[in-house]
């Protein structure tokens, strides 16, 4: 009998789910910096279902929900590294901008540059550079800063930004480890339930041949 394919029976769930433990399929002493435990092998299939109150089908259960949240984490990592990785070239492009200004403004010189009138339409400009820029801060949200105090937070900005980056590429990397140990374990305690309903399947009486008139 041929068994399912992963994708079939290792269907991410929704979370968390009602009458589902998880306690016996991840490492809660060993949690990431995230607290996310990392997944269990299951080296012995047949032991660890035989030891579950649920059977088979109860092990699978556990796993697809198991399974469904580490995903469900990935998710919204992915989703925190896209918008960080949209982020950082605009914070760099902020800082070089400031720093441009500090350079002509130790120089005392005007700064040439073109400004947006409507779609498409410029028009040349000469800015006097003083002390002060203004930066928006997001919602709608425009401070003014000295240079000085630009400068220290936007590079506090990127640092930060970096730091958190490496952290969810990190943590990632982590999470698709952890799928993968539950996807093989989906897998294997799938196709030993498959080997149990073949056992039971052969236990089974044959029926009685009927005499033909």
């Amino acid at each position: 009998m041929a068994s399912e394919s992963l994708e079939s029976i290792a269907v991410p769930l929704s979370y968390p789910i009602p009458g589902v433990s998880y306690k016996e399929l991840v490492k809660e002493q060993s949690a990431n910096s995230r607290g996310i435990p990392p997944a269990k092998f299951i080296d012995d299939v047949q032991g660890h279902v035989s030891a579950s109150k649920t059977g088979a089908d109860g092990v699978l259960k556990q796993l697809q929900g198991l399974y469904g949240k580490y995903k469900f984490m990935e998710t919204q990592l992915s989703q925190q590294q896209r918008e960080l990785q949209q982020k950082i070239p605009d914070i760099k492009s902020a800082l070089q901008a400031l720093q441009f200004l500090i350079k002509k403004k130790e120089a005392d010189e005007e700064v040439s540059t073109q400004f947006e009138l409507a779609d498409n339409i410029y028009s040349k400009a000469k800015i006097h550079t003083n002390d002060t820029v203004c930066l928006w801060l997001g919602a709608n949200v425009m401070v003014e800063y000295s240079y000085k105090e630009a400068e220290e937070l936007l590079s506090g900005n990127l640092k930060n930004a970096n730091t958190n980056l490496a952290g969810l590429e990190k943590d990632l990397a982590f999470l698709k480890d952890q799928t993968t140990i539950t996807e093989v374990n989906v897998s294997r305690v799938h196709n030993h339930r498959v080997s149990l309903r073949q056992q039971e399947g052969t236990r089974q009486p044959a029926a009685p041949a009927v005499a033909a008139s």
